[in-house]
């Protein structure tokens, strides 16, 4: 569902609660081990490298703040989603925050993919 037809469909968004549920802790590693028998390395800065290799909207909310956050030091798949509440602090940030999920959403299928496909 796009931002704009939720919006209209839920007149006020700021009283709907919503969930987001980014699965981790090895999840994909075990689901994948199934189906191969080698090593599979999907650590974050693994992604983060994919993501900059084979390039992104410079406009991407998720995509800055990972920049910003590996200046800093940080590393982990933990950093990146302790991140996120930062980027939706209002209405606005929302839709700029849909937009960015998208493209960040099949950047890592692209990853997956070029992960499982050797």
């Amino acid at each position: 569902m796009q931002y704009d037809d939720y919006k209209s469909k839920y007149k006020d968004a700021t009283k709907q609660h919503n969930i987001m549920v980014l699965v981790g802790n090895g999840f994909d590693i075990n689901v994948l081990s199934k189906y191969r028998n080698d090593s599979i390395d999907t650590r974050y800065a693994k992604f983060y490298d994919f993501v900059k290799y084979i390039g992104y909207d410079k406009d991407n909310i998720l995509i800055r703040k990972m920049d910003e956050a590996k200046k800093n030091g940080k590393k982990n798949w933990s950093d990146f989603e302790a991140l996120i509440p930062e980027v939706v602090k209002d209405e606005k940030d929302c839709k700029l925050m849909n937009t960015s999920l998208v493209e960040l959403q099949e950047k890592f299928s692209l990853f997956l993919n070029n992960v499982v496909t050797p």
